[in-house]
């Protein structure tokens, strides 16, 4: 008689081509120089080290703003021809954010506390994917202008915050903590299998 077994579900890991300008995290790679990584993603464009990460040179830097809470955000133009005379619009908006262990000093004692510490520290990138399809060839530029024009009224208000960094690493910290538990739940499953 068969037994009834419970479908699991594993992690599936899979390799595509990197958008250009996509951040490579060197140590997460396991590689210590920026020119290790040319044939990671589709294989085009200088690859350039900035902090701890690494970028594409292909990309458009729109505009840079300096906020008072001392952190730099870049919007980077993505976008692409989709068909015909339409065009999908994406603009990277990102920033390199020093995280200190006070600013999650709260989590002390909670699950995987030091592994997430290890992930966290010293900096994040936040990165926000702003995308529009369907704009046509005339109105590129104006829908361009149009978004950031949008990012600047709604959201710089609050990432110059001088809360906005401890604010940023507890949700990280989160989102770290929950990724740590997933991957040691698949390794359970993994070696339930075999």
């Amino acid at each position: 008689m068969e037994v009834f077994r419970p479908l699991r579900w594993k992690l599936l890991i899979f390799s595509a081509p990197l958008p250009a300008a996509f951040p490579l995290n060197a140590s997460s790679l396991g590689m210590a120089k920026s020119g290790e990584i040319a044939s990671v993603g589709d294989g085009g464009g200088k690859i350039e080290e900035r902090g701890n990460l690494l970028y594409r040179d292909r990309v458009k830097l729109l505009r840079r703003w300096s906020l008072r809470n001392g952190l730099v955000f870049e919007a980077f133009d993505e976008s692409y021809h989709y068909y015909g005379e339409y065009h999908n619009v994406r603009i990277i908006i990102r920033a390199i954010v020093p995280v200190e262990e006070g600013h999650v000093a709260m989590f002390k004692g909670t699950y995987g506390y030091e592994k997430v510490l290890e992930r966290l520290l010293p900096e994040r990138e936040f990165r926000r994917e702003i995308l529009k399809v369907g704009v046509t060839t005339d109105a590129l530029e104006r829908t361009k202008e149009e978004i950031l024009r949008n990012f600047e009224l709604n959201a710089l208000s609050y990432l110059q915050r001088e809360d906005f960094v401890q604010k940023f690493a507890k949700r990280e910290f989160g989102r770290i903590q929950k990724e740590i538990w997933i991957e040691e739940r698949q390794k359970e499953v993994e070696e339930d299998d075999s």
